[in-house]
């Protein structure tokens, strides 16, 4: 089959697009500098490191331009890195959907408030991976068709 062929069959069978999802470019510039996945990199690298001013900065050039993608990047911080509070993930689902009935309500304000107090909160909180690894063991013995014990 030729090559174009089979690009235009690939792009006929691609799921649609669901209405209102963020279209995310990570190559977007969101600073001089700075695109999109070296500000979400930073991000959680800040995290991880108590650097709170530079995650701070990093959530809020996130928040300008691609705020869902902010809200759930700060989600998997708290699920991923600090799951030795388990505080952090319920903090920052209630959170996210705060912000999005606040951001209804008051666009020019967007809820910086709450993601600033749960990016400080991630930043104190203690840092724990073992929920991520967890998860990435029990992945790969299910993989392996591993039988449960």
């Amino acid at each position: 089959m030729p090559k174009s062929k089979q690009v235009s069959l690939l792009a006929s069978t691609a799921p649609p697009r669901k209405k209102g999802v963020e279209q995310i470019n990570y190559r977007t510039e969101l600073y001089p500098g700075i695109d999109l996945s070296i500000a979400a990199s930073a991000l959680q690298k800040a995290i991880r490191r108590n650097e709170q001013e530079l995650a701070l900065q990093m959530a809020f050039l996130l928040l300008t331009r691609f705020p869902f993608f902010c809200i759930k990047r700060l989600q998997v911080c708290a699920s991923e890195d600090c799951s030795a509070d388990p505080q952090a993930a319920i903090l920052a689902s209630a959170i996210g959907q705060a912000w999005q009935s606040s951001r209804a309500r008051s666009p020019e304000f967007m809820g910086r408030v709450m993601i600033a107090h749960l990016v400080l909160y991630l930043c104190r909180a203690p840092k724990n991976r073992e929920a991520d690894h967890a998860t990435i063991y029990i992945g790969a013995k299910l993989d392996q068709k591993e039988p449960i014990e």
